[in-house]
């Protein structure tokens, strides 16, 4: 081959390759007229738009993000701010009603931390009442731009929940079925009454003799199916709640025991039965009344030894006397404790061992009326 032609093959050979290297990375680079251009190929203009659009589909996606989280935190502002005024409306007082809207009239005035901690403190004693008054007092002063009080409501709101957290929660949870049940014929309870005899049994529960007693004491034995039935439903109320007051297995565990403190109502009655037969059939235990004799046989399922003469003791504060009446006595309460659910007893082995002293202390009563 002619060199000159060989020459002229290799240098084309050569501008092809440089073309090709200039189409796959940033473009080719020319000179026209002293100056030099950069010219991208098809490739990297493609990678720009491609970068470019999913730069902007990104903002596009960080605004919608946004836009969601913040119609989110005011679906959030709006359910709690509904919550306080339902929980204010239902449960507090007219006097307190009257005193928020007050403090509301006067929110400019109000600047102090201290001062909002003083009046907060004077407002109530529930907790759910004055988590309610904060959330009112701090969604109103960021509508007003009082970034100082609305920051104290908020500081002094997240102090409370911290501290009475279950007490709040409690609260919230029943505060509808608490309406409910304090408009019933034959309610003598306000709804806030029925709130707070919820938050003191749950949250400070002493179990099944101690519920029982406490409901007794609160409502008496004429209302204590009304009021042992508005603890049934709060508790399932407080169960399905989101964020239940305490843990979900705890309130589970309550409402187990329901049906035992049911129980303690008919061994209520029995012992109102035999109190009465005790004064009409023997003349005896004529001040008494069948609440005594119940505390006195649940005092002894608590006690970690049961002897004979607690039994006899047991007569005695019921003012009995005669022999023969001890002995009719001695044989009731034996069917009683033996009807007493397990629950009220430390464990099994207590148990047995109580029923089997009132059993002995009968035999003795009779044994002693035989000589």
């Amino acid at each position: 081959m002619d060199p000159q032609v060989q020459s002229i093959q290799s240098q084309n050979l050569q501008n092809h390759a440089g073309h090709a290297a200039h189409a796959q990375g940033g473009g080719a680079k020319i000179s026209h007229q002293g100056m030099s251009l950069q010219i991208k190929s098809a490739a990297s203009s493609i990678a720009d738009i491609a970068e470019e659009i999913g730069s902007a589909m990104s903002e596009k996606a960080k605004e919608k993000s946004l836009d969601k989280r913040s119609a989110l935190h005011e679906v959030r502002k709006t359910e709690a701010m509904e919550r306080a005024e339902n929980y204010l409306k239902n449960v507090a007082d007219i006097e307190k009603q009257e005193k928020l809207r007050n403090y509301l009239l006067d929110m400019d005035k109000n600047t102090s931390p201290k001062g909002l901690k003083e009046w907060l403190d004077g407002f109530s004693s529930d907790h759910s009442e004055a988590y309610s008054a904060l959330e009112m007092i701090k969604q109103n002063a960021a509508k007003a731009g009082n970034k100082a009080l609305e920051n104290q409501a908020l500081v002094l709101q997240q102090q409370l929940m911290e501290e009475h957290g279950e007490h709040i929660r409690a609260g919230f949870n029943v505060a509808d079925t608490a309406v409910l049940y304090s408009g019933k014929e034959g309610s003598e309870k306000s709804s806030g009454e029925l709130v707070n005899g919820y938050q003191d049994t749950v949250l400070d529960y002493g179990g099944v003799a101690s519920t029982f007693s406490k409901i007794i004491e609160e409502h008496g034995e004429e209302k204590f199916p009304m009021a042992l039935d508005f603890l049934r439903q709060a508790l399932g109320a407080d169960l399905a709640a989101q964020n239940s007051s305490v843990a979900k297995e705890r309130l589970e565990a309550i409402i187990g025991d329901i049906k035992d403190i049911f129980t303690l109502k008919t061994l209520l009655d029995m012992s109102n039965t035999l109190v009465n037969r005790l004064q009409n059939d023997y003349g005896e235990a004529r001040a008494k009344i069948g609440q005594e004799l119940m505390g006195g046989m649940l005092k002894l399922t608590e006690a970690k030894w049961v002897s004979q003469r607690d039994m006899s003791s047991l007569a005695q504060d019921m003012d009995i006397k005669q022999l023969a009446t001890e002995i009719y006595f001695g044989h009731r309460i034996s069917a009683i404790f033996a009807k007493l659910p397990p629950t009220v007893f430390a464990d099994d082995n207590t148990r047995n061992a109580l029923l089997e002293t009132a059993m002995s202390y009968v035999h003795e009563l009779v044994d002693r009326e035989e000589e």
